[in-house]
């Protein structure tokens, strides 16, 4: 896929633990280390959560309205993310870091689950 432009090059990279102490107050989080074209030795760190719906038209309706949101995020800052049926699969990494996981994709996560909650 073609990389988009380098706008977090200022973000610093954090370690394993640092994600992993961040993750503690954070329900349902994970850190985890996928394959990745972007990342350094071809390895992606990325923080993960599944959210569940009643529905598979509910998990939709909850990617618009978050794809609304994400998108007027300042710094702008876009998650990976699956649906398969009623459960969506969210992953945050910061690319520009070689894909690993910064503040911003701590704070990108907490406003993700306040929209979930409905905040």
């Amino acid at each position: 896929p073609a990389r988009p432009e380098r706008q977090q090059s200022k973000q610093v990279a954090w370690t394993d633990a640092q994600v992993r102490e961040a993750l503690e107050s954070m329900s349902q989080w994970y850190l985890q280390w996928s394959p990745h074209l972007w990342g350094k030795e071809g390895l992606a760190q990325e923080i993960f959560k599944s959210y569940e719906f009643a529905s598979f038209e509910r998990a939709i309706d909850f990617m618009t309205r978050a794809s609304k949101v994400i998108d007027a995020w300042t710094p702008p800052h876009h998650p990976r993310w699956e649906n398969q049926w009623k459960v969506l699969n969210v992953f945050f990494t910061t690319w520009d870091v070689d894909c690993r996981v910064t503040q911003l994709d701590i704070q990108a996560a907490k406003k993700l689950d306040a929209l979930y909650l409905g905040g």
